[in-house]
């Protein structure tokens, strides 16, 4: 005898899942430089901590990894540019302590020796530097973060309007992975010895007094 029972229908993985969302809401509006997998990624755990049962939720998603994924981007830049304004306040400071005398008279070792203690000794005083030259362009970019922040809690809230648990797990996803953004290094070409920031003080070499 034939069997009549219906054949249960295999639950979907994430993977399959965050597949029909882009099928759904089109490939992520990325910059050429960024990474789809790292996206796919975000969108992957938003699923997996709760997994949608319609289109409904699975364009909520997409909203959630979209305006998660503005925020890591405006973030990012921020760093970038907190950073180049440090470098560029190591390289201008560096450079002012290389053309004096009592620098130059000494011998290569020593100077190299001078300028790692000077840059150990000083580096909030480049980090302060470069973020007072660069203010302008992080004042521009918290904006930008603020309103990438407003955008995603706006679809939160509506998500809650209509499913409180599904807008609480994927807010505490969301502000996870953007947590875990947060590991900063301001002065990130501290390669050992600092080779790059004693480069910096003999980018040519120095005229000496009388020459």
């Amino acid at each position: 005898m034939q069997d009549l029972v219906p054949e249960k229908k295999r639950a979907l993985s994430a993977d399959e899942i965050v597949e029909e969302i882009v099928e759904l809401c089109g490939e992520p509006p990325l910059l050429e430089n960024e990474d789809i997998e790292h996206y796919l990624d975000i969108l992957t755990r938003l699923v997996q901590a709760k997994m949608p049962t319609n289109g409904i939720e699975l364009m909520w998603m997409n909203d959630v990894a979209h305006h998660t994924w503005d925020i890591l981007r405006y973030r990012k830049f921020k760093r970038l540019i907190t950073m180049r304004g440090s470098e560029q306040a190591l390289s201008k400071l560096v450079r002012e302590m290389s053309e004096t005398p009592a620098f130059y008279n000494r011998g290569e070792k020593r100077r190299k020796q001078l300028v790692q203690k000077f840059i150990a000794d000083n580096e909030d005083t480049f980090v302060a530097e470069g973020f007072i030259e660069r203010l302008g362009d992080l004042e521009r970019i918290e904006r930008l973060i603020a309103s990438a922040e407003s955008r995603r809690n706006n679809v939160l809230r509506e998500i809650e309007l209509h499913r409180k648990v599904v807008a609480m797990r994927l807010r505490e996803t969301s502000d996870t992975i953007i947590e875990e953004s947060e590991q900063i290094s301001f002065l990130p070409s501290d390669a050992p010895e600092n080779e790059r920031a004693v480069e910096l003080a003999e980018p040519t070499p120095i005229s000496g007094p009388g020459s």
